[in-house]
């Protein structure tokens, strides 16, 4: 189970996150993980990240080690690479989305339980109690993992548990993660996710996520929206304002893009940011830079956009990255 430490007269809970990312997400992992440390006050963490090249983060582990929040930070260089990782070519993700498929071959075994997140999921209120719950109800529960239903299947022809081939009726989205390491360990295998891989490496779309509901099938426990709150339009900001605990930005229109910055759920994103750097918006090109200025010109017709604080900020620093052609800002 989570570890509990005394201190004085308060115990301390201590958790294990973990990220799998590339240098492409450097930024928006140490603003998740920012998050976690700002809305929590009785935790403390150990920090997992599964990298592609480690030493790109070294300047983020230098700026998190000092946290009296941060127990220790294991970083571990991805070294599976000579697998066949589909449908990444020309998309937003790269073969990083695949490295939780493999992190039995990098952690510990001693570990019970982890706290997976993605990369652009930042935490907007106190974490800890529903922490401790959520390890306890994993742990006491018959199921390797605790997840948030993204879809219900509709009818016999709905399309991703068609692909799939899938018997259940409910598709999770992965990018919060409760597991139960030491049944993930005995339950499942890299050869398994191999091997589904190779199956329906036609037919995947949600990469590692599509690998995932295939292998556990709606066999998982079902975890509240509130621990995972997508970020679709339209928001529902009335339900993200009173209830939700992790804001998970799993759309196009991410806070760093030029068509997702001005908008009100954007702000979690860069208040976090603007806590660490000096500038008000943080932008990388997701477009080519034709189709970045066509947006950015369509800007200056929407209400939304023209309500928000500092637009003129906006557009000079939206038009210095596309001016630039470079795929992100550099904040060091």
């Amino acid at each position: 189970m989570f570890c509990k430490i005394n201190k004085g007269n308060r115990i301390i809970k201590k958790f294990n996150l973990l990220y799998c990312h590339d240098e492409g997400y450097n930024l928006q992992t140490f603003l998740s993980i920012n998050s976690v440390l700002k809305n929590s006050e009785t935790s403390i963490f150990d920090i997992h990240i599964l990298h592609e090249n480690p030493d790109t983060f070294s300047s983020y582990y230098e700026k998190l080690k000092i946290s009296p929040k941060i127990n220790e930070i294991f970083l571990y260089k991805f070294k599976d690479i000579n697998n066949f990782f589909p449908n990444i070519k020309g998309k937003h993700v790269s073969a990083a989305t695949y490295y939780r498929l493999f992190i039995q071959n990098y952690l510990p075994d001693s570990l019970n339980s982890l706290i997976y997140l993605d990369s652009d999921v930042i935490a907007i209120k106190n974490v800890d109690k529903i922490f401790e719950k959520c390890e306890r109800e994993i742990l006491e529960s018959k199921f390797t993992i605790y997840v948030s239903t993204e879809m219900v299947k509709l009818n016999e022809n709905h399309d991703v548990f068609k692909n799939l081939e899938l018997v259940g009726t409910n598709y999770f989205n992965a990018g919060v993660m409760f597991i139960d390491y030491k049944k993930w360990k005995n339950k499942t295998s890299i050869n398994k996710f191999l091997d589904l891989i190779e199956l329906y490496k036609e037919k995947i779309i949600f990469w590692d996520q599509d690998v995932l509901n295939k292998f556990f099938d709606n066999n998982f426990l079902k975890l509240s929206d509130n621990l995972n709150f997508r970020v679709y339009e339209p928001v529902d900001y009335t339900r993200l304002d009173s209830d939700a605990v992790l804001l998970h930005y799993s759309g196009n229109a991410k806070p760093w893009t030029i068509q997702g910055g001005y908008k009100r759920s954007s702000q979690f994103f860069l208040d976090n940011y603007r806590e660490h750097y000096p500038d008000k918006f943080y932008f990388e090109l997701n477009k080519s830079r034709l189709e970045s200025t066509k947006l950015l010109i369509k800007l200056l017709l929407n209400n939304d956009f023209l309500s928000i604080e500092y637009k003129f900020t906006y557009f000079i620093k939206a038009l210095e990255i596309i001016l630039s052609g470079k795929n992100k800002q550099d904040v060091f």
